[in-house]
């Protein structure tokens, strides 16, 4: 049993020793895209490594959008095609994820932002800003979380509780923003307008609305 435990851990030490090494090589390779100049205007989102347009990134990118217009150049990226039909928007640039155009844009990039960790061989230089805005509770953590997270520049925090997590126990040394999540803004903040396009789609009339309002209201009342 001893004999076994020995192998596993050793053979372990050395998968290790190789991420290290493709990553040190990768970083090399990719020394030059220094020279590249940062677009400030360029803001690029990664968003379930390419899985998808939702979450954080998703509602951050629709704000800027609303309030900024072309101001700004948004892009995602996409590990299949589906994921670009599914978000047909005509404001966003897609790239596939890990491409060459993945790698270029992330070398240019004025602000990055990710709800999930971001490469460690990408060259990034100092006047570039990293976001993470993580997708869900702050208990959700993998493997080493201070290795993970130490080339972020930013970390969001929905609360009190979340903010303790990412300081004192994932040893997060970067700044926190005690803001809240984007993706729950939508829950606080909605227009007269969203609600009735709401109940047009789930087929709720403005009667039964007011109707269980009303109940509602007279159950916090008792």
């Amino acid at each position: 049993i001893l004999k076994e435990r020995k192998r596993v851990i050793i053979n372990f030490l050395i998968i290790i020793q190789g991420f290290m090494i493709k990553e040190k090589l990768l970083k090399l390779c990719l020394a030059p895209l220094r020279l590249l100049p940062i677009k400030e205007n360029r803001i690029v989102f990664i968003c379930n490594r390419g899985g998808g347009f939702c979450c954080n990134p998703k509602y951050m990118a629709q704000y800027i959008h609303e309030n900024y217009g072309s101001q700004y150049e948004i892009i995602f990226f996409y590990n299949d095609e589906s994921v670009v039909k599914r978000n047909n928007c005509d404001w966003i640039t897609w790239k596939k994820f890990d491409g060459f155009g993945y790698i270029e844009a992330m070398a240019t990039a004025k602000y990055i932002v990710s709800n999930i960790t971001i490469p460690r061989f990408m060259p990034y230089k100092r006047h570039q800003v990293k976001m993470c805005t993580w997708h869900g509770s702050a208990f959700k953590g993998t493997g080493d979380m201070e290795y993970n997270f130490d080339k972020y520049d930013v970390f969001l925090a929905e609360n009190e509780l979340t903010y303790k997590v990412i300081r004192e126990i994932w040893m997060y040394r970067g700044e926190i923003l005690r803001t809240g999540m984007p993706r729950n803004d939508c829950l606080f903040n909605f227009t007269k307008k969203q609600i009735k396009n709401i109940k047009e789609k789930i087929g709720v009339t403005e009667a039964v609305s007011y109707t269980h309002l009303r109940a509602h209201e007279t159950v916090l009342d008792l």
